[in-house]
Formats: structure tokens, C-alpha cells, sequence
């Protein structure tokens, strides 16, 4: 239930509380087998990036390329964070190694 009030919070564009509840479900609920972890921890990256919250964000981000390297999806989200922040030479890089 918290994992479906996170995504509600998203949509209708509450993202403080939807990070409360990301966090939450990360790290109470993930071991529900309804729960894709890898799903809900982009979801949880890019709902930090709506929020503004870039440094977390690009963590998240991270932690997520370090067992989906070549997850497309993950390395653009992540370029586009770097973008919101101004730091091209970071995503430069990334475009660049992959």
C-alpha cells in the first residue's frame, strides 16, 4: 500500500511526501515479492530528481548503474540530472564511456 500512496504522491505532484514514502518502502517494504526492487528504486531516483533533490538523486542513480551498468535508461536519467545541475563535463562522461 505505501509502495501505491508513494506513486500517488508523484503523480499529483507531491514529490516531498512521495520521497517519505520511497524511503519508506525501501527500506521496510522491498521484501514484499509484489515489489520489483530495481523498479521502485528508479522510481524512488527519479521522483527525487522532480523534487529537486539532484545530490540524492545522482546517488541513487549510481547505486543503481552499479549492478545495471548498462541500463540505457538508468545513464540518460542520471545525464539529465547532471544537466539540471549545469555539470555538461559529467555528462559528457557517461554519454562518452557507454
Amino acid at each position: 500500500i505505501r509502495y501505491l500512496l508513494a506513486q500517488s504522491y508523484c503523480l499529483n505532484g507531491e514529490y516531498n511526501k512521495a520521497v517519505f514514502e520511497y524511503k519508506k518502502v525501501l527500506k521496510e517494504d522491498i521484501h514484499d515479492l509484489r515489489i520489483k526492487e530495481k523498479r521502485v528504486r528508479l522510481e524512488f531516483a527519479r521522483v527525487l530528481t522532480f523534487a529537486k533533490k539532484y545530490d540524492e538523486a545522482i546517488i541513487a542513480y549510481q547505486d543503481l548503474l552499479k549492478t545495471q551498468s548498462r541500463n540505457w535508461e538508468v545513464q540518460i536519467e542520471l545525464v539529465n540530472v547532471y544537466f539540471k545541475q549545469k555539470n555538461y563535463r559529467k555528462a559528457f562522461l557517461i554519454l562518452k564511456e557507454k
